[in-house]
C-alpha cells in the first residue's frame, strides 16, 4: 500500500508530475504570495463551480479584504481564474483538472507539514475489495 501512495503522492509521484507538466507555472511562477495561493485554493474547493468574493472572505477570515481584492484582480489578469460574465465578484478556475490538482497538492502539503504517515491520513475510509469486504490496513 505504501508503494501505491508514494507513487501517487510522493516527491516523484504522479501528482507532482502532473503539476510539473500542466500547472506549476500557474501556481508557483505566477503567484508569489501565500495569501493569493490560499484564495486560489478556496476557489478550487468548488472544482469548476462559481465562487463569490463573499464566500472567499468567509473562508479566509485571516486575510484582509484589500488583499483578497488584489489577489482576485491579479489571478484574473494572469488568466488563473475566470470571472463570471455579467456578474461582479464571481469566479471559477479555468478547468476542473486544475482544481483537483490544487486540492490534492494542498492536502499533500498539509500531510507533509503534519509529519503524519501518509497512509494513516489519506486512508480514513476502508478500501473495499471486489467482493465488498474491507481490505485490512498494513
Amino acid at each position: 500500500m505504501d508503494d501505491v501512495l508514494k507513487g501517487a503522492y510522493g516527491e516523484t509521484g504522479a501528482l507532482r508530475q502532473l503539476g510539473l507538466k500542466y500547472f506549476e507555472k500557474q501556481y508557483f511562477d505566477q503567484i508569489s504570495s501565500n495569501e493569493y495561493r490560499q484564495v486560489l485554493r478556496i476557489i478550487a474547493k468548488q472544482l469548476d463551480g462559481w465562487v463569490t468574493k463573499a464566500q472567499i472572505r468567509k473562508e479566509a477570515p485571516g486575510i484582509k479584504d484589500y488583499t483578497i481584492d488584489n489577489a482576485l484582480s491579479a489571478l484574473k489578469s494572469r488568466g488563473i481564474i475566470v470571472p463570471k460574465k455579467g456578474t461582479k465578484g464571481t469566479f471559477r478556475l479555468p478547468s476542473r483538472s486544475f482544481a483537483i490538482w490544487l486540492g490534492a497538492y494542498a492536502q499533500t502539503e498539509e500531510l507533509i507539514a503534519s509529519n503524519l504517515p501518509i497512509q494513516e491520513t489519506l486512508l480514513d475510509e476502508p478500501i473495499k475489495a471486489n467482493n465488498g469486504e474491507d481490505v485490512p490496513k498494513e
